[in-house]
């Protein structure tokens, strides 16, 4: 298993993308266990990812999983590089307050492209500018700051459908609208404040955008807090017998959120000019699945004892529930917060990469791919440092998941 991350230009250039793989090595990140063939891997040169032609039809991919899947990468607002000297009272709930109300502060995606101009120019539109103001409205731990930077850039050739809306059965939208900022958790007057958040479909959904002829609709289906074991345990796994004895007490019925899943997927794809007003009307694919999840099974031995066969049955329950027999599945593994030095992250991570070993599962090969994201993982320079589940909040973590997950994607495309 490698990790794929492209390494886009600007936005014309982009359409030449690459992805560059990066060794995933155990060992470096604490391991104490052999990894299984699936985990291990030698250095090799970056293959090139070209520019796949094009046929007229909309290229549909479905981005689901739980909360980091959802998006809780901050925009414009940052840690303080000087807050070991800020001392900030503790949240209602005890987890540490890490001042993380500084424009343009670490772990922002703002500062990401501050810091990578000609790499990442193409995520701003410098024709227009926003203006943030940030009021000290806690003493001693936020700074009052006020400045101005070239707006978020948009692209009309992907197009995003959020439909993670709560209660169940609800087919409220929950955004929608051309690929940018703000898909991820909160509301629009997130943005104006500067607190907006992404997930990973913004660095999927530029990488995948620029690497297609034809236009791109991405439909989000994720809520946060929802194992695979109970919340979106696929039909094929009620009754399993699996993983350690007490694996009895784990549901003998299909996750709701599999059903809600299935049901919102279908529910666009009924009616795509109703959720997508440009669609022109001549054909479309549903290429594939991007799946980012994990956190809520790794806590529990049963569930992670589970979780590789629990995955295997997605795949195939999605692809027969949604008639597509040939859909493509990139996994983005659960990286975050000291994966791979402790067992039962570990045995997640494994689990995660197991799934698309084609040799344990030959009628993977070729389709499913699982990247290794833990070297996204910025503890030290994030905005929040009491929030690893959520990648302490780290804009620029979930654009590298995404971007990995699209290079990935983009590979098992090619002819």
């Amino acid at each position: 298993m490698h990790l794929s991350r492209p390494l886009p230009g600007n936005l014309r250039a982009f359409k030449f993308l690459s992805a560059l793989l990066i060794t995933a090595c155990i060992a470096a990140c604490g391991g104490t266990e052999e990894p299984d063939a699936a985990v291990q891997s030698t250095p090799v040169p970056a293959p090139v990812v070209p520019t796949i032609t094009g046929n007229g039809k909309l290229k549909i991919f479905i981005l689901a999983g739980q909360s980091n899947m959802v998006g809780y990468g901050k925009l414009d607002r940052g840690g303080d590089p000087d807050r070991a000297k800020i001392v900030c009272q503790p949240r209602a709930n005890g987890t540490p307050n890490g001042a993380s109300n500084i424009l343009g502060g670490m772990g922002s995606l703002r500062a990401m492209v501050n810091a990578n101009p000609d790499k990442y120019s193409y995520l701003v539109d410098s024709t227009k500018t926003i203006t943030y103001t940030v009021k000290a409205d806690i003493a001693g731990c936020v700074k009052a700051d006020t400045k101005t930077y070239s707006s978020w850039a948009t692209r009309s050739d992907v197009y995003v459908v959020s439909l993670d809306s709560q209660p169940l059965n609800n087919n409220t939208v929950t955004r929608s609208g051309n690929l940018g900022v703000g898909f991820g958790s909160g509301s629009d007057n997130d943005l104006i404040s500067g607190e907006g958040y992404i997930g990973p479909e913004l660095g999927f959904g530029h990488v995948v955008g620029s690497g297609l002829d034809d236009k791109v609709l991405l439909i989000k289906t994720s809520w946060g807090g929802k194992s695979l074991a109970v919340d979106f345990r696929p039909p094929s796994s009620t009754g399993l017998g699996v993983g350690s004895p007490a694996s009895a007490t784990l549901p003998d019925q299909t996750g709701v959120y599999y059903t809600e899943m299935v049901r919102k997927v279908r529910l666009v794809l009924t009616d795509i000019k109703k959720y997508y007003p440009a669609y022109d009307g001549k054909g479309y694919e549903v290429v594939g699945l991007g799946w980012h999840q994990g956190w809520n099974d790794r806590d529990n031995p049963d569930y992670v004892a589970q979780y590789e066969v629990n995955m295997t049955n997605l795949i195939q329950d999605l692809r027969k529930d949604l008639n597509l027999p040939n859909m493509l599945v990139a996994i983005g593994n659960t990286g975050m917060a000291k994966a791979g030095r402790d067992k039962k992250s570990l045995d997640l991570i494994y689990a995660q990469a197991n799934v698309a070993d084609p040799i344990k599962y030959p009628k993977f090969a070729g389709n499913v791919s699982t990247v290794d994201t833990r070297s996204f993982h910025y503890p030290d320079t994030s905005p929040e440092v009491g929030f690893e589940h959520h990648w302490n909040y780290n804009g620029e973590s979930y654009f590298k998941v995404g971007e990995s997950m699209g290079a990935a994607m983009l590979k098992l495309m090619k002819p």
